[in-house]
């Protein structure tokens, strides 16, 4: 009995394959690479015939979000463009990072470093997320809550400091970098071939670079309600501490709204630039990080004697403050507080002591 149903069942199995078969075909045609990703019911059907095919529908009912399939031309365009460039932009940055007359195996091992992290024209992913950023004493400091961006704009971030983009994951088409100087991490990984090969080369490795510590960060604090006059000195002292190269935290932590702490902030960045510009004290900053409870700016001096420094001032631009502000906002939304104080009009009473003149329990002069 086995035997007459074993030709039988193979026979019928082969018909069933011959459909599914044809109607693999018949979506290839349709231009959809993976058919059986369509719809969930194609995918737990076990055999799929050409009339069903056509009978089942792709809709919202019986779809998932794993199902939906999102096709960008322009993300395709760049990332095509990025892998046909990729050999003449890692034979620059070859001869960037390598010293004149490098062995070979130095050379190998660079080219290994730079496929595995990318570094500024070699990052493929349209969009990347910054997550450290080196300061000027070498240490990688987190970047805070930054928005995605282009990778022409990390750049240029990253060049404005004398960094250059490296990145060390990918998720979701969406690459994880960071900025800092990568030509001592390149170094010290050849160190060893550039010490075999001879002295004048890792001599020509090891030209040290004019080393400007930096010192003890200053945290300068203020409310959103300072006048003209606070911010005219206050601005005039924090230049001051760029210039003795203290990294320094412009922030307020007292605001009643976004909207006035950005603003108060926002002015205070502007009469540091205009000090700053007057004396010649090259800056820039780091970040701009925003929480419910504060918002500041990270300032870092900028070691002139440095290669690849930054040579202007650079303070946060348009985009930076509206990005700030929308985190702001959206902090205090979450906390659901409008600030961290609310003004009253109410008077306190206040002693102004020994005065030459009458005052009221409020402080107020009495005519």
């Amino acid at each position: 009995m086995r035997f007459f149903c074993f030709p039988f069942r193979c026979q019928q199995r082969s018909h069933e394959s011959m459909f599914r078969l044809a109607s693999c075909r018949l979506v290839a045609a349709m231009g959809v690479t993976s058919p059986f990703r369509l719809n969930p019911v194609i995918r737990r059907m076990r055999y799929v015939l050409p009339q069903q095919l056509a009978a089942v529908r792709f809709n919202s009912s019986t779809a998932n979000s794993d199902d939906e399939f999102s096709f960008d031309s322009t993300e395709l365009i760049q990332r095509e463009a990025a892998l046909t460039n990729l050999s003449s932009n890692t034979e620059k940055l070859l001869q960037q990072f390598l010293p004149p007359n490098a062995p070979e195996s130095a050379r190998s091992k660079v080219a290994k470093y730079l496929r595995d992290h990318p570094i500024d024209q070699l990052i493929v992913c349209p969009t990347v997320q910054v997550t450290h950023i080196e300061d000027e004493a070498g240490e990688e400091k987190k970047a805070g809550n930054l928005s995605p961006m282009s990778v022409k704009e990390a750049m240029e971030a990253a060049h404005a400091r004398g960094f250059v983009v490296v990145q060390m994951g990918e998720a979701n088409g969406k690459a994880f970098v960071r900025l800092r100087n990568e030509k001592k991490r390149i170094l010290a990984i050849i160190a060893e071939d550039l010490a075999a090969a001879g002295s004048s080369v890792s001599d020509q490795a090891a030209e040290p670079e004019e080393q400007l510590r930096l010192k003890k960060s200053v945290d300068h604090i203020f409310r959103d309600v300072v006048d003209a006059h606070f911010i005219s000195w206050k601005s005039k002292k924090i230049v001051e501490d760029l210039k003795k190269m203290h990294p320094v935290k412009v922030g307020i932590q007292q605001f009643q709204s976004a909207e006035s702490a950005i603003a108060k902030l926002r002015e205070m960045c502007v009469a540091m630039k205009g000090h700053a510009e007057t004396g010649n004290v090259i800056h820039h900053f780091t970040s701009v990080n925003a929480s419910d409870r504060e918002i500041a700016v990270l300032f870092s001096p900028s070691a002139q004697g440095r290669e690849n420094s930054a040579k202007s001032i650079k303070h946060p631009g348009e985009k930076e403050w509206n990005n700030a502000l929308s985190r702001l906002q959206g902090q205090l939304r979450k906390s659901g507080r409008a600030g961290t104080y609310t003004k009253h009009d109410v008077l306190k009473a206040r002693n102004l002591g020994a005065v030459t003149y009458r005052v009221d329990r409020f402080g107020r002069r009495m005519m």
